[in-house]
Order: structure tokens, then sequence, then C-alpha cells
């Protein structure tokens, strides 16, 4: 491996453990289509990808068509989840990925690219049940469903929704409604047509929101999409199924220097040393999606312990309290993020310390730091 200034390395066990835990909890008769938007929920979208595809997946979802085309090569079916454009009808169309549509201006756009290409897109219309996102009212989408019935070079491939609140509660009344509401729409459609609306959380806790297939994005990773969620699933199957997170952040220690007692650290003079101190300088900063609100609060893991953030991050570096740390070197392996002898620090600490989501923290971590498989 080159040595890097900071990079990611993916487990590729911890990533194949969870898959198989949401895939028995599929059952046979369900489909899990792994979610790899946001560069994978930043854990890489091409490697991830080919592991998904070299564990068997059918299909994954992405939310746009640079994403779908990065992963064109592969042995799987990719579905857009996100909105696109008529304009972006010859580049679906030269993939032949799947798309979710809104509007008959969309869906001729689609079929025309298709024709043109002499191919047939598969679509999925969006039913608004309850969230106000993306999607359309239960009678504009029927609406829409006909009209891709009549149309060449489309056809009608799922429908689908999306849960507002499940990873918010541990009492899922509102989730209910929005399943009523989608059960009575899709109660006459035709049973070739794929019925999915349930993500992580939904799957995880809510047995009925599977349908034909589930998309699942955060937990794919290893990470819960909420403290209520693990809560509620440990209260469904009688204990939290067994989710290991797949990411860890590293880089190195580039200095070390030693600080006087009433010295001032970094930019703004927002620390001043209490003690004589020895601080170790890492080379990464904001810029790579180490957060500027973690300045002062959060801490990482060198030599399998915690070396407390000294001053603020930088966009570039930030720099760490080791005084208690004995034989530090140059080039020591400094964990961002998981684990590191008996410690550890988890997406939920640092979401913390910056007050944000676990999703937050790991989609922000700069897609230029190669991703490195591990076992």
């Amino acid at each position: 491996m080159n040595r890097c200034q900071s990079w990611v390395e993916i487990s590729r066990s911890a990533l194949l453990n969870n898959l198989d835990v949401l895939e028995r909890l599929a059952g046979n008769s369900v489909t899990v289509a792994p979610v790899l938007k946001a560069n994978a929920y930043g854990h890489g979208l091409l490697l991830c990808g080919q592991i998904m595809a070299q564990a068997g997946a059918r299909i994954v979802c992405v939310n746009e068509v640079a994403e779908a085309e990065a992963l064109s090569e592969l042995p799987v079916d990719v579905y857009i989840v996100g909105p696109t454009f008529a304009e972006d009808a010859d580049r679906i169309a030269a993939v032949r990925c799947q798309v979710v549509t809104s509007s008959r201006a969309h869906v001729d756009a689609l079929a025309r690219a298709a024709q043109a290409a002499d191919t047939v897109l598969c679509l999925h219309v969006k039913v608004e049940t309850g969230t106000h996102r993306q999607g359309l009212p239960p009678t504009q989408a029927l609406e829409l469903i006909t009209h891709i019935g009549q149309t060449e070079g489309v056809v009608v491939a799922g429908v689908t929704t999306h849960l507002s609140d499940v990873e918010d509660e541990t009492e899922h009344t509102f989730a209910g409604t929005q399943l009523s509401r989608f059960q009575d729409f899709v109660d006459n459609l035709p049973s070739a047509i794929v019925r999915h609306c349930g993500a992580s959380a939904a799957h995880l806790v809510l047995p009925n929101s599977r349908y034909d297939m589930v998309r699942t994005g955060i937990a794919l990773y290893g990470l819960w999409p909420s403290k209520e969620t693990q809560i509620s699933a440990a209260i469904v199957h009688g204990t939290a199924p067994q989710l290991h997170p797949v990411l860890t952040w590293k880089t190195r220690v580039a200095q070390i220097s030693t600080v006087e007692r009433g010295a001032y650290v970094g930019y703004g003079r927002s620390l001043r040393m209490a003690e004589d101190s020895r601080l170790a300088l890492l080379p990464v900063g904001y810029y790579d999606g180490f957060d500027r609100h973690i300045s002062g609060q959060g801490s990482v893991l060198i030599g399998g312990k915690r070396a407390p953030i000294a001053g603020r991050v930088c966009m570039n570096m930030v720099m760490v309290d080791v005084t208690e740390i004995p034989n530090i070197q140059v080039g020591d392996e400094v964990v961002l993020l998981g684990e590191q002898g008996d410690e550890s620090v988890s997406a939920e600490d640092m979401a913390d310390w910056i007050g944000t989501i676990n999703y937050e923290v790991v989609t922000r971590i700069h897609e230029r730091l190669p991703r490195i498989e591990v076992e």
C-alpha cells in the first residue's frame, strides 16, 4: 500500500456480514438492494459495488446518473433512486439503468432515448404517502403508470414510497399510516410490478414494510439509523441484529513538538496549555471531512489510547495532545474513526461532538481519500 497522509480502510468481512444479516431478515422472497449512493455512504462507490456484485447482489441503488455510469461494467442492475432530468435521458439509456420518474415529460424523454438506443427502460413510480419529498399523489401516480403502459420503450418495473419517521420513533404509528396508504395503492396493481418502500430502519423493525424489495443503506455499512431503531430492533427480534462497522479512517503522526505551559495553540489562540505538553500534528483537517466542530472536544486514537484534539481543527491539519501517551513517533498510525486496541471512536461519537447524525459523518469523508479493502 502506498503511504498516504490519510486513508479509509473498508472491511470486506464486515460488509459481507452485514449483507448476510439483512438478507436473512428479508428471507428468500424479498430482494435486498444495497444502496451505494453518496460514494457508498462514504465507503467507496466502486469498491463496495464490486464487493456487492461478487456477493451476488442483483440490483443496487444510487442517486444520480454519474454513479450509475461508474457501476455500468458490473453485472448488476442499477436503480437511480434520486431525481433525474429529461436531458439525462440519453445517458440513462446508454447504461440501461432503472430510474424513478414523476412526470409525463420525463417519461416521454426516456422513451425517446430508449427507442434510439434500441432498448427498454425500467421505470419506478413513487407514490406520496406522507413524507412530501419525492413522489406523486396516488391519483397522479396511477395516471402516470397508465401513461407508461401506453408508451413504447419504457415499462413500469416498480412502485415505491418512502417512510418519514421510522428512524425517529420507537412507536411507529405514522409509518403504519403510510404503509396503509401504500397498500391501498398497490392492491390493484399487477403482481409483476415490484413494490418497495423500506429503507434500513424499516427493514430492521417493520417486517410488513418489506414487500418485494428493501433498499438498505446505512445498515449495510454496520451503522444503526438511530438509537431508536436499535432499541426497536431489539424489541422486535429479541436482540438487536449484529451489524459490524465497515469503515476505519486513519492518518499518521507528521510531527511531534513540546509546548510550554502558558503557550497558545492554533488559530485564534483558542487553547492555552495548562502544563508543559507534547503535541502531535496530524495531516488531516476539515477539507478532508474531519469537522471543524470537533475542535476542543473530540479525540483520536494513538497507540491504543485517546489523544484529545488540541486547539482548532484546521483546513488540512489538526493537533492532538499526546502528553499522556509515551513513545509516540513520527509515522505512527492514528485512528480518526474506528477501533484501535481496546478503544474506539464511533461515527456516533463523532456525530455527538459536531451535533449531527452518523450518516453525515461518513458521507462527508472526502472522496479523494483512498478507500482500501482489508479483510
